[in-house]
C-alpha cells in the first residue's frame, strides 16, 4: 500500500512540475515582448493555482481588463481601478527592491510540491520587466514587495466588475495593432542593452528527476552553459561553465539564425496532458524589431485515452511539429559548446541563461 501512495505523490509532483514549466513557457512564448508607448499599459499579473488561473490586464488610466480561466469556460471582466487603489498599486510598481529585481535572482526550483503560478509584467520606460515566480518558495525573499503585490492583486478580484462575453478572453494580452498602419499607437522595439545573440534551454522531466540545460551566447561570442538537476524531496544543484567562442563560430552561428527557415518560424509550446516523461525546448532570439520566441514539447502520456492505440498501456507519445527546423541550430551548439565538459563538481547559483545588464 505504501509503494501506491508514494506513486501517487510522485506523479501528482511531478505533474504540478510540468504544468508549472508548461504555463511559465506558454506565458514568456506570449507575454508582451518589447517596449510599448508608456502612455497605454501600466502591468499585467497572472496567477495560476490548481483551482483556476486569474489575469489582469491594467492601462496606465486605471482601466483594466480581468478574466478568470477555469477547466471548462473563461469569465472575462472590464473595469476602471479608484484613482487611490491606481496610486497605490503604482507605489508598490516602483518600489526599488522590485524595479531592481531581475529574472536572475528568482531561485526557481526545478520540481515543486503545489501549483501557485505568479508572473508579472511590468511596462517601464526602458522596456518590459518580466518576472515569473513558480511557487511560493520562489517568492519568499521578495516578501516585502512581490508579496506585497500578490496581496493586491487577491484584493483587485474582489472589486466591480462588468462581465462580458467569453468570445472576448485574451488571456490578459496586449492587442498590438498592425505596424503597417499609420494608425498603429504601440512601436516594437528591441530592448535597450542587451547584447546577446540567442538563448537555448531544455528541460526534462522522467522518473524521479528534473534535469535542465540552458546557453546563452553574447554578441561578442562570449557564452555561458549551465546544467541543472533536483531528484524528487532534494535539492536542486547547478554546475556552470563558462568560454568564448572565435570570430569564425560567431559568423557560423550568425549564419544559422539568419535563415529564413528560422527567422521566419512561429510556433507555441503544444501543451499535453500530464505526462510521465517530458521535454521542453525553448529559444529566445532577439530581431530587429522584437524578440523571437519558439517553445516545443515532446512527451509520453501517464493519462492514456484507452480508445487510442497505446492508451491503455500509456505508450502514446507526441512530438511537436516544426521541430525539425531548428535541428540545424541544435546541432551547432551541441557540436560547438555542449561538447566541452564541465568544470568539477562545484555547485553555482542558477542563472537559467537569463541575460545579464
Amino acid at each position: 500500500m505504501a509503494f501506491y501512495v508514494q506513486r501517487f505523490w510522485l506523479s501528482l509532483f511531478l505533474i504540478v512540475s510540468i504544468r508549472s514549466i508548461l504555463c511559465s513557457a506558454l506565458s514568456a512564448q506570449t507575454a508582451p515582448e518589447s517596449a510599448v508607448a508608456p502612455s497605454e499599459y501600466l502591468a499585467r499579473l497572472e496567477r495560476g493555482q490548481v483551482s483556476e488561473d486569474a489575469c489582469a490586464l491594467i492601462n496606465r488610466n486605471g482601466q483594466y481588463r480581468f478574466e478568470r480561466r477555469f477547466p471548462n469556460k473563461t469569465d472575462v471582466f472590464l473595469g476602471a481601478l479608484p484613482p487611490e487603489q491606481l496610486h497605490n498599486f503604482e507605489e508598490m510598481l516602483n518600489q526599488e527592491s522590485l524595479v531592481r529585481l531581475s529574472p536572475r535572482d528568482i531561485p526557481n526550483r526545478l520540481i515543486t510540491d503545489s501549483l501557485d503560478l505568479f508572473l508579472l509584467d511590468v511596462f517601464r520606460p526602458e522596456g518590459l520587466q518580466h518576472l515569473s515566480f513558480r511557487d511560493a518558495s520562489s517568492r519568499k525573499p521578495f516578501r516585502n514587495s512581490v508579496g506585497q503585490i500578490l496581496a493586491w492583486f487577491d484584493q483587485f478580484r474582489k472589486l466591480p466588475h462588468t462581465q462580458i462575453a467569453e468570445a472576448n478572453a485574451s488571456r490578459c494580452m496586449p492587442a498590438v495593432p498592425d505596424l503597417q498602419s499609420s494608425g498603429a499607437q504601440l512601436k516594437l522595439e528591441a530592448p535597450p542593452g542587451i547584447a546577446y545573440l540567442l538563448t537555448w534551454s531544455k528541460d526534462h522531466f522522467a522518473a524521479r528527476l528534473a534535469e535542465r540545460s540552458c546557453i546563452i551566447v553574447y554578441a561578442d561570442g562570449h557564452y555561458r552553459m549551465e546544467k541543472s538537476s533536483q531528484h524528487f524531496l532534494e535539492s536542486m544543484t547547478t554546475h556552470a561553465f563558462e568560454a568564448a567562442l572565435d570570430s569564425a563560430q560567431i559568423a557560423d552561428l550568425q549564419k544559422i539564425l539568419d535563415s529564413p527557415e528560422l527567422a521566419n518560424l512561429r510556433h507555441n509550446l503544444d501543451q499535453t496532458r500530464p505526462a510521465s516523461e517530458v521535454e521542453v525546448t525553448r529559444l529566445v532570439i532577439p530581431r530587429a524589431t522584437t524578440i523571437q520566441r519558439l517553445s516545443f514539447g515532446s512527451y509520453f502520456n501517464v493519462l492514456g485515452n484507452s480508445r487510442k492505440v497505446g492508451g491503455i498501456s500509456n505508450l502514446q507519445y507526441g512530438v511537436d511539429q516544426d521541430r525539425n527546423l531548428i535541428r540545424p541550430l541544435q546541432q551547432w551548439l551541441e557540436k560547438t559548446i555542449e561538447s566541452n565538459k564541465l568544470p568539477g563538481p562545484t555547485d553555482t547559483q542558477a542563472t537559467n541563461c537569463v541575460p545579464s545588464h
